[in-house]
């Protein structure tokens, strides 16, 4: 059970806003099919990722610095699981993809957080409660404990709930349309273009990729077998939240939804104003408490960098320095039985002398690394914020998170890793033969088709 509860909080994120929305585009039977289809296709992936983690021959280095041995060791992440199949070039691209598609989610923060802030507030120019958005995110990026940032799920959990709540205890409120679940809005059956059924298709997966974080729960677990169980028990609840969430917002809103579900709230009258603002408010506070601890792996990574390359180069600037001769030993360092003369042809055992350095202040290396970690912060943030502003449409984000990023990290790589290890052995049952090839056909079309809807679909 808390394997299930772990991965329903992963799961259930700031997409399931769009849904509605997404639901409009592709209509009723269109809609629904996805979000029947994908969990099934995302709980058979995350099967055959967890199945590669079982493969592992790891190099490790042998006893007292001796010849290597080659031992046996399951991988224990995505990254190891994407070193077995394709190597360590696979792993250093598996660490870009997954970077940038944090990188993406931060950007998808800024932009919802802003749209609630305004909501609230329509009178604010939306530009400057972008920069403002950014401004406090940024100094939540400088919190040191993990424990503090955690705290951000708890706000996630709370958000889901409450979202839920509000969404069905509004509907079901008033009577007069649009915003009444007893008295629905105009929908359609049929999507009314294939470009909308496009760009609702990365706006629906996004919602059912955790397979990044996927190889972590598993080794978590205390009966890893029963991965396969939970696994499926976590997407038949996130469906449900899902087809809850789509199909209440849609009858509610129909055609004339919104990107986010929450921007329709304000603007019906017969809505509890204060309950409206109290979701609209966690709304907003959800993707701000969640920025630090999304974007401290891509700042972490680029400090760690940093900070070696500087390593190597002060290294590398003592080695340069030119031996000098050695001082005369003093009488009370020297021993009391001489030792043989060195061989000329054999080297000198004796470590070539380096001059006494100035003292360094201990001060210097730590206000070097404050100095990168706020350059590096403040960059991130600012690249964050230009995109936010150039792509303004938090569902255009969302949709290019679930086709790119979800699209290749939840299907087509599980997918292709699955059948580099496996498709030669004999034993391998032809139904699984046919599920890899037809997963790599779906991961392609997500991608593919998903990117053409959010450059050619509706704004």
């Amino acid at each position: 059970m808390h394997t299930v509860l772990n991965s329903v909080n992963l799961l259930s994120g700031v997409g399931m806003l769009s849904l509605p929305y997404a639901m409009s585009l592709c209509g009723w039977v269109v809609g629904i099919s996805l979000l029947l289809f994908f969990p099934i296709l995302a709980s058979t992936t995350a099967k055959l990722l967890i199945q590669c983690m079982e493969v592992r021959t790891t190099t490790l280095p042998g006893p007292a610095g001796g010849a290597a041995s080659y031992t046996p060791k399951k991988s224990m992440s995505y990254g190891d699981a994407a070193e077995t199949a394709f190597g360590p070039r696979a792993r250093r691209f598996i660490d870009v993809v997954y970077q940038l598609e944090l990188m993406a989610a931060c950007v998808a923060f800024v932009i919802l957080a802003s749209d609630s802030v305004h909501a609230l507030y329509p009178d604010i120019p939306l530009l400057a409660v972008k920069v403002a958005v950014a401004a406090v995110v940024l100094l939540t990026t400088f919190i040191k404990s993990v424990k503090v940032l955690s705290y951000g799920s708890a706000i996630g959990i709370l958000c889901t709930i409450n979202l839920l709540i509000i969404i069905l205890f509004d509907g079901t409120s008033t009577y007069e349309t649009p915003g009444s679940l007893w008295n629905p809005a105009q929908t359609e059956m049929w999507p009314r273009s294939w470009n909308r059924v496009a760009l609702a298709i990365g706006m629906m997966f996004v919602g059912f990729d955790g397979h990044a974080v996927f190889p972590a729960i598993y080794r978590d677990m205390r009966t890893p077998e029963s991965f396969a169980k939970c696994i499926n028990l976590t997407y038949v609840v996130v469906t449900v939240l899902y087809l809850t969430v789509a199909v209440a917002g849609y009858l509610m809103f129909g055609n004339s939804i919104l990107p986010e579900i929450t921007q329709n709230l304000p603007l019906i009258p017969g809505y509890n104003p204060a309950s409206t603002n109290w979701t609209i408010y966690l709304i907003a506070l959800n993707p701000i408490a969640k920025y630090a601890l999304c974007l401290r792996p891509v700042h972490t990574s680029l400090e760690i960098r940093l900070a070696s390359k500087k390593h190597a180069s002060t290294i590398d600037e003592e080695e340069v320095i030119p031996p000098s001769p050695p001082p005369p030993y003093s009488e009370s360092v020297t021993p009391a039985v001489s030792s043989p003369p060195t061989p000329p042809f054999l080297p000198r055992t004796q470590p070539p002398y380096r001059p006494p350095q100035p003292p360094v202040s201990p001060h210097t290396s730590t206000t070097a690394s404050y100095f990168h970690a706020i350059l590096i912060r403040s960059s991130l943030t600012l690249i964050i914020l230009a995109i936010a502003i150039l792509f303004p449409h938090f569902h255009d984000v969302m949709a290019t998170l679930g086709s790119l990023f979800s699209g290749f990290v939840a299907v087509m790589f599980p997918c292709a890793a699955f059948g580099k290890l496996y498709w030669r052995d004999r034993e391998l049952h032809r139904g699984i033969r046919v599920t890899v090839v037809a997963g790599l056909t779906v991961g392609v079309i997500i991608i593919v088709g998903g990117l053409s809807g959010v450059v050619w679909g509706p704004g």
